[in-house]
């Protein structure tokens, strides 16, 4: 099972966020995520809140560089616990 995924910088947007969403909901082994400087914004990180509540092995998510707002960035936190 995939337990770690590397898309640092690849342009994925809010579209491609939502198209990743499928994935993360079905993987409940992810341990880290690398999502940095992907131009996501608000419209994608709803779906991936979304997405990684039923992961609990989550320990490692990196949204940095993206276009994600304090309101957003609890959003996550939040779907993480």
């Amino acid at each position: 099972m995939l337990t770690s995924i590397d898309l640092f910088g690849i342009g994925l947007g809010d579209g491609g966020g939502r198209s990743l969403v499928a994935t993360l909901r079905l993987n409940t082994m992810l341990t880290s995520l690398e999502l940095g400087f992907n131009g996501l914004g608000e419209g994608g990180e709803r779906v991936m809140a979304e997405a990684l509540r039923p992961n609990s092995t989550l320990t490692s998510l990196d949204l940095s560089s993206n276009d994600l707002g304090v309101k957003q960035k609890s959003a996550l936190r939040q779907a993480r616990r």
